[in-house]
This record gives C-alpha cells, sequence and structure tokens, in this order.
C-alpha cells in the first residue's frame, strides 16, 4: 500500500520501485492514452526506418522492450519435453491418418488440460 506518512529513504525507494514497475508516476504530467500514443507512434516509426541491424533498437526504447520480453530464450527444455511426451500418446500407430490440423488439436487440447 502506498502511505505518504512514510519518510525513510529505503520505503521510499520500496514505494518508487512499485510505481515502477507497474508504469505509474505519481509526478508525472502525461496521461495513459499520451503514453499509449507515444509506444505506438515508436513502433510505426520502427517498422518505417527499415534497419535490421539489433542495434537500431537503442534508438526505440518501447520497441526494444517488447522484443527482449518475447525473444529471450527459454532457461528449461521442460516444457518442450511435456510437449513431446504428449505428441507421443496421441500420434500411435492407432492414429497414424490424424491429419497434421487434427493433431496439432489435439495436441493443444491435452497439453492445456491441467492449467
Amino acid at each position: 500500500m502506498y502511505n505518504k506518512a512514510v519518510t525513510s529513504p529505503a520505503a521510499q525507494a520500496t514505494q518508487v520501485c512499485l510505481y515502477e514497475d507497474y508504469g505509474y508516476d505519481e509526478e508525472s504530467s502525461t496521461s495513459p492514452t499520451d503514453n499509449v500514443n507515444n509506444l505506438k507512434l515508436q513502433a510505426i516509426n520502427y517498422l518505417s526506418d527499415g534497419i535490421t541491424a539489433l542495434s537500431s533498437l537503442l534508438a526505440y526504447q518501447a520497441v526494444q522492450t517488447v522484443f527482449v520480453r518475447y525473444n529471450t530464450l527459454l532457461t528449461s527444455s521442460a516444457a518442450v519435453e511435456r510437449l513431446f511426451s504428449c505428441a507421443g500418446l496421441i500420434a500411435t500407430s492407432c492414429r497414424n491418418r490424424l491429419s497434421d490440423k487434427t493433431f496439432e488439436k489435439l495436441l493443444m487440447l491435452e497439453a492445456n488440460q491441467y492449467k
């Protein structure tokens, strides 16, 4: 909870971290709409730039953040191994005529059954 009465430096640093984690800044004069428009403008500028080098991401902080979030390697292959295990249970000799589309649907149903 945010409490204005707390004045210790450690508590203030914690409050700042909480607000920074969620994109809130109580001293910010920009509205959320302005932030969204700025993000959209950065994405459009990046896509129209045409440069494919990774170093071009340094000029577009919002695009860089999304790139790092979604293009990071997984540290464990356990999820992939579970998926292959489910695939082995579905692709049996009795089901050798499944189409790719049906196999994929069955695999996704089986893999997401316990979530």
